[in-house]
């Protein structure tokens, strides 16, 4: 069990590492597509190889084992009258306490190293448990509430087929209105992704509005963001206890946003002031009235997180989504090459020598006579 505690160890330190590089170059580098893809990469670098294993010492030393019998008394040549007269009865009772002696210095040994990894391991199983279980009574309580999804007008309708098409979406995807307040969302886990919006927001907006909010939705579709929710969902669930995991999850989420911001506004470069003024009427409505928080796995627009940014880019336009052959040949190299060095680590060499018949010197010893006892002259 030590080694994959040591794989564990090594991958939860060099995560840290690739965040805080990632943050940094966040700063200086303005792509969320590839700061995107970067994230992805620092989550799913906790289940590949180490690059380098970080050893874990014992919290406590074994306990030694001292002899019965003092090596500076030196043995008898001869045994004496009472030794001869020794029952069998006392050989076993000796032998028997020896034995008690040794499995007793064993099992305190074992209790010793034992709760460094038994209490991690149970507490990490019994947190992965009382995660799993939560999201899932959250998804089940969710899913029931998207139930109450009644269809939209034509004239949505048609503004949603005719969004998907400029879009390059083969399929359509069902659009479902919601009486409460909820922030306009794509519902997937593992199907047909689904768009909820909510009718009470969408009655206040305006035509120009509407086809932004809905083209967001519609974008994340296209870029299939709801598979990378349930990646997300699965390392949560595993790795709950790394703060990386939660922040590499705001992170993908933030970046996913401005990416379909930014294929907003290359789909109509005109209705960047419309799809900013929609922002705020999101966020408005959003803050008036008691939201609903969708549950891990919901592909949630939250006009709140980096609203100032988002609102820059739409001023700007900076901003592109689009892949060229130079960025995605960085983004190739900085991810493959760890991936490559760990899988390209040779095995540790092992320190004894395996005895070969073909080598003379190689081979092992041949076994003696036995030693004969010296002579004793009276």
């Amino acid at each position: 069990m030590q080694p994959f505690w040591e794989i564990v160890a090594s991958n939860a330190l060099l995560v840290v590492v690739l965040a805080a590089g990632a943050a940094l170059l966040g700063r200086v580098w303005k792509n969320p597509l590839c700061l995107h893809l970067l994230w992805v990469f620092v989550l799913l670098k906790l289940m590949t190889p180490p690059l380098v294993t970080v050893p874990i010492a014992s919290l406590t030393k074994p306990i030694a084992r001292t002899s019965r019998v003092d090596a500076s008394r030196p043995e008898p040549a001869f045994t004496t009258a009472a030794e001869e007269r020794r029952s069998p009865l006392h050989d076993f009772v000796i032998s028997e306490s020896s034995h008690s002696d040794r499995n007793i210095a064993t099992i305190a040994d074992g209790l010793q190293r034992m709760p460094w990894f038994l209490i991690f391991g149970w507490g990490w199983g019994v947190g992965i448990v009382a995660f799993a279980s939560s999201q899932a009574y959250r998804i089940v309580h969710f899913q029931n509430l998207l139930r109450s999804g009644r269809t939209p007008s034509s004239t949505l309708l048609d503004m949603a087929e005719e969004t998907s098409k400029q879009l390059g979406l083969k399929r359509i995807p069902e659009i479902r209105l919601l009486p409460v307040c909820v922030s306009p969302l794509v519902w997937s886990l593992g199907g047909r992704p689904r768009v909820f919006l909510p009718s009470a927001l969408f009655e206040q907006l305006d035509g120009a509005a509407q086809r932004a909010i809905l083209a967001h939705e519609l974008a994340h579709v296209r870029r299939g963001d709801h598979w990378i929710r349930l990646l997300e969902m699965v390392f949560t669930a595993l790795f709950w206890w790394h703060p990386i995991v939660w922040l590499a999850a705001r992170q993908l989420q933030k970046l996913e946003d401005q990416c379909c911001d930014a294929m907003v506004v290359d789909l109509a470069p005109r209705s960047a002031k419309s799809y900013a003024v929609a922002l705020l009427d999101t966020l408005d409505f959003l803050c008036d009235r008691p939201s609903i928080a969708a549950p891990l796995g919901a592909m949630a627009a939250n006009p709140s997180v980096s609203l100032t940014r988002r609102i820059e880019m739409l001023k700007n336009r900076s901003w592109t989504t689009r892949w060229t052959l130079g960025r995605l040949m960085l983004v190739l190299t900085v991810t493959a090459l760890p991936m490559a060095l760990a899988f390209g680590q040779e095995p540790p060499e092992s320190y004894e020598t395996p005895y070969s018949d073909s080598h003379p010197l190689l081979a092992p010893p041949t076994p003696g006579p036995p030693p004969q006892a010296p002579e004793r002259s009276w």
